[in-house]
């Protein structure tokens, strides 16, 4: 079954306990930048000295959430030195440096699930403040109506980080009459912040996105790894419902001793029966992280590569004699062409280029284009679609990429040449496995591309369609509620009878019509989860009533939202 978390209706109330990597500073920034959830209080694991918890205590000052109560787990816990020094480097007035002191660890947890039945416990570490929790108090259990861990690798049945840390716990743990999922190395292994992503994080003003920011930078130097994972955050952006995801129940044990010490692995015969992750939908996973805790809107697709699904189009050596003229031509995709003899002179909607051996041209979809040339010119044209995942996971066409339509001839001019040349002959190859060949250089060349108009500082939007763009992020992020005309027209800019024109011409409806379609996308996903009542989807969607939520599902889709759950 596949389940997208809670998307916005009541907060879920989380207690967090977390390990000792970035990504669990990484994980308590989510969580504590997350309306979607009332964080209660974090717990540091095998943080005897109370380091870590110092930094949680500070992080979360610095976030504006000093509501929110620390404690740190009995044991000695791996980095101690890192993080003493990271603390005592901060300023003296930092509530975490001196005179404030964590509570232990269990006692804060006991304290926070006390006389409820509703908590929901995530683990990102080991699991020795959770199971040192139900053997104090066994009907603590009770208290805790789910228990989530990052941790296992059973699809490779070998030892996995978090759970080798403390075995013992991982193998009592099963013993305890509460629910588990387990989120698994097979599931969170791969997501890191690459170069935009961390320019992003620094570029974030608040006072806790500039702490988690200086706090990442003094890690990567520590460890010597300029890009260290980010797992644990994996299941806070799903408690926060911005991770869809597929479970399965399987039965497990935990192997506590010998080299196998740390494997979670498939017990059919004798095992505990949990949920475990088998996959999830973590395209915008990162983009979303790194927005969330920096406190920024989310990267457009159309700057972030991560999103682009390419596909080639054509690819054709052309040679044009002197004085040859394309007069106002409008091409239907994305092309490029190489430039590799001759000069020419192009205009491409309001930019006039003139080209030379060595240069590369760049025409987006749609845009008229005028070309002449008194010299003659010899190029090699690509033509190629790219197609996006949005928001709501729709497949939707990339109408510009963000690259100039100049691309100058430099020191990678002759390797882009060379690519673009090993293209067309592929093209043109008459075997199956040419399509593989040339697939493969084109993601080569978009990439070097793409890679030198980020480093050129070239990447930019024309002014109306950036505003478009900012729109249209706008409208993303306010899809659970209403939203005006006058909102959406004062985040972008522009007059409301300007925006209206230009984000028709540009995404193909007007805004008002683009937000309620996605408002109804997200709805019939969230009909796909059947614990869902359609009250609540009707809700985490912005509508004040199911009535109007049907009837303008019904107007959408032409099938009430019963139909279409019962139809799933």
């Amino acid at each position: 079954m596949e389940t997208v978390g809670r998307m916005g209706a009541m907060a879920l109330p989380i207690l967090l306990d977390i390990g000792h990597s970035i990504d669990d500073f990484f994980a308590v920034a989510l969580a504590a930048t997350s309306s979607e959830l009332d964080l209660l209080g974090v717990t540091t694991g095998r943080d005897g000295c109370g380091s870590r918890a110092r930094v949680v205590r500070q992080l979360l000052d610095a976030y504006g959430r000093s509501d929110v109560p620390v404690g740190a787990g009995e044991g000695t816990g791996r980095h101690r030195d890192f993080f003493v020094g990271f603390v005592e480097r901060q300023p003296a007035g930092r509530r975490g440096q001196r005179g404030w002191q964590p509570a232990p660890a269990v006692e804060l947890m006991q304290r926070v699930i006390d006389g409820r039945s509703d908590v929901t416990l995530a683990c990102t570490g080991p699991l020795t403040n959770a199971v040192a929790l139900f053997r104090r108090n066994p009907a603590a259990t009770k208290r805790v109506r789910h228990l989530y861990f990052v941790g296992g690798w059973i699809t490779q049945g070998l030892p996995e980080h978090n759970v080798r840390l403390d075995a013992e716990a991982a193998a009592r743990l099963l013993r305890y009459d509460v629910p588990i999922t387990a989120f698994g190395y097979e599931v969170t292994r791969g997501y890191r912040l690459f170069r935009p992503h961390r320019a992003r994080l620094d570029s974030g003003s608040s006072a806790g996105a500039r702490y988690l920011s200086e706090l990442y930078r003094a890690w990567c130097e520590y460890i010597q790894n300029d890009a260290p994972g980010m797992l644990d955050p994996l299941l806070i952006a799903y408690l926060a419902g911005h991770l869809p995801t597929r479970f399965a129940p399987v039965r497990v044990g935990v192997v506590t001793s010998g080299p196998g010490r740390g494997t979670v692995f498939r017990d059919d015969v004798n095992g505990r029966e949990i949920q475990v992750v088998t996959k999830v939908d973590g395209a915008r996973y990162v983009d979303f992280l790194v927005a969330r805790v920096a406190q920024i809107a989310p990267m457009g697709d159309e700057v972030d590569p991560y999103h682009w699904q390419p596909a080639l189009r054509g690819a054709y050596h052309l040679e044009h004699y002197a004085g040859w003229a394309l007069n106002r031509t409008v091409y239907t995709a994305h092309t490029l062409a190489f430039i590799e003899a001759g000069t020419c002179r192009v205009e491409a909607g309001g930019d006039v280029v003139t080209l030379e051996r060595g240069d590369v041209l760049y025409v987006p979809p749609g845009r008229p284009v005028a070309v002449h040339t008194e010299t003659g010119v010899k190029a090699n044209w690509l033509t190629f679609d790219i197609i996006v995942e949005d928001w709501a996971q729709t497949m939707q066409p990339l109408d510009r990429l963000p690259w100039p339509a100049r691309f100058r001839s430099s020191t990678e001019a002759a390797v882009w040449s060379g690519i673009a040349e090993r293209i067309v002959t592929y093209w043109w190859r008459p075997v199956s496995e040419a399509r593989l060949l040339y697939q493969a250089a084109f993601l080569e060349l978009l990439a070097r591309l793409h890679a030198w108009a980020r480093d050129e500082g070239a990447l930019s939007l024309d002014r109306t369609q950036e505003a478009v763009m900012k729109a249209r992020r706008w409208i993303e992020a306010h899809a659970d509620r209403p939203v005006t005309l006058d909102e959406v027209a004062r985040a972008a800019a522009l007059s409301k009878y300007h925006l209206i024109r230009v984000f028709k011409e540009a995404i193909g409806v007007p805004p008002l019509q683009y937000h309620r379609q996605l408002r109804l996308q997200l709805a019939r996903r969230l009909l796909e989860v059947p614990h869902v009542p359609i009250a609540e989807v009707a809700a985490r969607v912005g509508y004040t009533s199911t009535t109007s939520f049907t009837k303008a599902f019904k107007k959408e889709y032409g099938i009430a939202p019963s139909e279409m759950r019962r139809s799933v």
